[in-house]
């Protein structure tokens, strides 16, 4: 089993603003019906902590099943997630600092040893890993992270799959409200722009995918209980946040 990591991350771009903004489509794969599946990396989420792992998966299931990312139908007919599976915690240690490598091949290791599922062909799979608090990431200034990684398993003597994963990282402030700001502004750019190949915002930024949650960042408010960031919707030419009494934000 090999894990091949691409180089071509998000991160979040420092004072992005939404002045100017226009959508390109690069016509490549987008996750129409995203299907969630959540893991905590660290023994520390089996404890009593705060947040709680229980805590973080419910909110999750909020934004999943709420109004919240009914805007990205724009980009071509994307419609509503589900939550995949039952709450996971990994109780291996991560390493701090951690790095975007060390989080995918986490996801490999449970994987393999049927944790949780495999990505199959007609699925539409997006692991995401929450750190435990006092892990920090080896780049400054980045608390979450979309990309991809190729996974080739082998059963001998001829049969050889190639996957590609579609994963997030999200970083732990100890509050739940950072933590599900940073997963929604992940989940709807990896909806939109899972490997790079879909919706972009311009300019376009050849070192680091430019998409429709950086020119929103600083732009959150609370939903169905759940704080939230706001993406950019091209039909409001606006940063929007679908349910709220105001969308634009």
């Amino acid at each position: 089993m090999v894990g091949i990591v691409r180089d071509l991350t998000h991160q979040q771009v420092p004072g992005s603003s939404a002045a100017g903004t226009n959508i390109v489509d690069l016509h490549g794969m987008i996750l129409t019906n995203v299907q969630v599946q959540l893991i905590f990396w660290g023994p520390a989420w089996a404890d009593n902590t705060s947040p709680s792992a229980s805590a973080v998966f419910d909110a999750a299931q909020t934004i999943l099943s709420g109004p919240y990312i009914s805007k990205l139908a724009q980009y071509r007919g994307i419609g509503k997630g589900t939550m995949l599976g039952k709450l996971v915690i990994d109780p291996s240690n991560p390493p701090d600092p951690f790095s975007t490598n060390d989080v995918a091949q986490c996801i490999i290791h449970l994987i393999a040893a049927g944790k949780v599922p495999k990505p199959e062909d007609d699925q539409s799979i997006l692991y995401c890993v929450f750190l435990p608090v006092g892990v920090n990431f080896n780049q400054p200034d980045i608390n979450g992270e979309h990309s991809y990684i190729y996974h080739i398993s082998y059963s001998f003597p001829l049969d050889v799959d190639l996957d590609k994963i579609l994963f997030a990282w999200v970083m732990n402030d100890g509050t739940l409200d950072s933590m599900t700001t940073i997963f929604s502004h992940e989940l709807v750019e990896s909806c939109t722009d899972p490997d790079g190949n879909g919706f972009q915002v311009t300019p376009l930024d050849p070192h680091s995918w430019h998409e429709i949650g950086d020119v929103c960042e600083g732009n959150s408010d609370v939903l169905n209980g759940v704080r939230v960031q706001a993406y950019w919707s091209q039909s409001d030419g606006n940063c929007v946040i679908p349910g709220l009494l105001e969308d634009k934000v």
